[in-house]
């Protein structure tokens, strides 16, 4: 049939037969996405939130709370112990503190400054008896977080892991969304193949044009072809429509020529697509 064109050439031997089993990709090509794989796509988003707001808590969970509800003094060292980083782990300076509670009383604490293989720190810059600000929890005393300006971390490592919190967050809610919208589409997609499948006849069309762009990778090349067609109802009423086609398959086949024929299923005048 070298004057008809197949958009997918496996309809032409169900058309033969008069056995025809529309495809969900015929009419939504690239999107092999499932209702469980939508609802498990949804699952993953606020689970992988989760997951970095953990995260971000056991890395960031002393500074957290010592800024909500810390109370901030003035602590005078009386050790401290460098412990360099190994590869690209975060070393630390271990320090003990004293520092006077509000009953008058002084409060032996330890507490740390942790820092990456970029960090000056070292113990030679706090000797014994400089003063560090440090932050204390009430119901905690004997444990401080450092918050000195001079032990803070570089400001370029600070915006690298607000970004990075950021782009993770935006991830994991745009994964949220996306899955609940494809848990909506893939039963309207679902249910319209099932109403062009009880109710479309087959109608002959014409090529007016086909265009083919590259959207794959090296890995995984595909093709992604806009097939613009024409085909009269049996009402007689032309309509002219467009379809999209996207596989690997492609890359080996030549666009048709306009004025080519093509197989249309056609259920109304707003349910219709090229086999």
């Amino acid at each position: 049939m070298s004057d008809h064109f197949w958009l997918d050439p496996d309809y032409e031997a169900q058309v033969e037969a008069q056995s025809v089993r529309l495809k969900l990709s015929t009419l939504y090509p690239g999107y092999p996405m499932t209702f469980d794989m939508a609802f498990i796509q949804a699952l993953m988003g606020p689970a992988f939130l989760i997951l970095v707001i953990s995260a971000v808590y056991i890395l960031f969970g002393s500074a957290i709370r010592s800024a909500i509800s810390g109370i901030n003094v003035g602590a005078t060292v009386i050790s401290c112990k460098f412990t360099p980083p190994i590869s690209k782990a975060n070393g630390n300076i271990d320090f003990s503190v004293t520092y006077k509670l509000p009953n008058g009383n002084m409060q032996l604490a330890y507490g740390a400054s942790y820092f990456d293989g970029a960090s000056v720190h070292r113990c030679e810059d706090f000797p014994i008896n400089t003063v560090l600000q440090v932050s204390y929890q009430q119901n905690d005393p004997s444990s401080v977080y450092i918050n000195d300006s001079r032990l803070d971390h570089p400001l370029w490592e600070t915006l690298g892991v607000l970004a990075g919190f950021f782009l993770c967050t935006g991830y994991a809610v745009w994964g949220f969304i996306d899955g609940i919208a494809k848990m909506v589409q893939v039963p309207v997609c679902e249910q319209r193949i099932k109403f062009m499948q009880n109710n479309g006849k087959l109608h002959t069309g014409e090529v007016i044009r086909c265009t083919r762009k590259h959207v794959g990778s090296k890995k995984e090349p595909l093709e992604e072809w806009t097939l613009t067609y024409k085909f009269s109802t049996p009402q007689s009423t032309e309509i002219i429509g467009k379809q999209r086609a996207r596989n690997s398959g492609l890359l080996k086949r030549s666009l048709p020529e306009p004025g080519i024929s093509v197989t249309v299923v056609y259920a109304n005048d707003h349910t219709y697509c090229v086999l």
